[in-house]
């Protein structure tokens, strides 16, 4: 079974920017809600660990204060996981996109992941 792209969005509150471009796109940011640790092993090449397990990922696209967009190693090409600030200037509303592959069976499994992180996220940056 191929896997297949969804995406989920997130509300953060008037959250600055800078504070979320930082939580998403850093080693320290990413370690903070998203991974147990982090390590950049280059400019474009991270480690993730969770519970001692690794997996390595490369930036394929970076726009600054706006998206990035990893591909894990281990996955087929043309996969990726992304995530995108979207900031309404009319309403003040800051959210975060994101964008991610899975199995048609596990994607509820994985929203409910996602769910759990940009939660901690929120934590992180006082939301």
């Amino acid at each position: 079974m191929e896997k297949q792209l969804y995406q989920s969005e997130y509300v953060l509150k008037g959250n600055s920017l800078p504070n979320i471009w930082t939580s998403i796109s850093t080693q320290g940011g990413l370690r903070r809600w998203f991974a147990d640790d982090v390590q950049k092993l280059d400019d474009n090449h991270f480690r993730f660990i969770w519970n001692k397990q690794e997996k390595d990922a490369v930036i394929q696209a970076f726009v600054p204060n706006d998206t990035i967009r990893f591909h894990w190693l281990d996955e087929e090409e043309g996969t990726f996981f992304e995530f995108k600030i979207l900031n309404d200037e009319v309403t003040g509303t800051v959210s975060l996109s994101i964008s991610d592959f899975a199995l048609p069976d596990e994607i509820d499994d994985e929203l409910l992941l996602w769910t759990y992180n940009i939660e901690n996220l929120k934590r992180n940056i006082g939301v």
